[in-house]
């Protein structure tokens, strides 16, 4: 028992040495300079990186500004004029024509009498009774 846990101990002991060999140092030169490096990335963007600045385009008179935003107001006016509540993302549904309640009891009574019609003759299983 005592050679198994020496030899276990000199084991451990061995790999920690290797572990802590293996290590490199803060002051290795490869590493510094690879740091130095990325700080530099860090600090310098490369080009189409960091803050892009915007294309430069021909400078707009006052006059111009007026006329679009005159045209931009109509627009919205007549747009606003003809505009329909709900006629975005909400589509009304079609309603179904009406009947006289004698006409619904009628088909109601048609279709409980078809069922049961159904459910004597084993069609269909009675409610309560239906499997998966």
């Amino acid at each position: 028992m005592k050679i198994v846990v020496v030899a276990v101990g000199v084991v451990c002991a061995q790999l920690l040495a290797l572990g802590a060999a293996a290590q490199t140092s803060p002051t290795d030169p490869v590493r510094v300079e690879r740091k130095q490096e990325a700080q530099k990335a860090a600090r310098t963007p490369l080009l189409g990186e960091g803050y892009p600045q915007p294309e430069p385009r021909a400078k707009v008179s006052p006059q111009a500004k007026a006329q679009a935003r005159a045209e931009r107001r109509q627009n919205a006016a007549v747009a606003a004029k003809d505009a329909n509540p709900g006629e975005l993302y909400s589509a009304v549904p079609e309603t179904r024509p009406k009947m006289p309640k004698s006409e619904r009891t009628a088909a109601r009574v048609a279709r409980n009498a078809e069922v049961s019609r159904a459910v004597k003759a084993g069609e269909i299983k009675p409610i309560g009774e239906g499997g998966k």
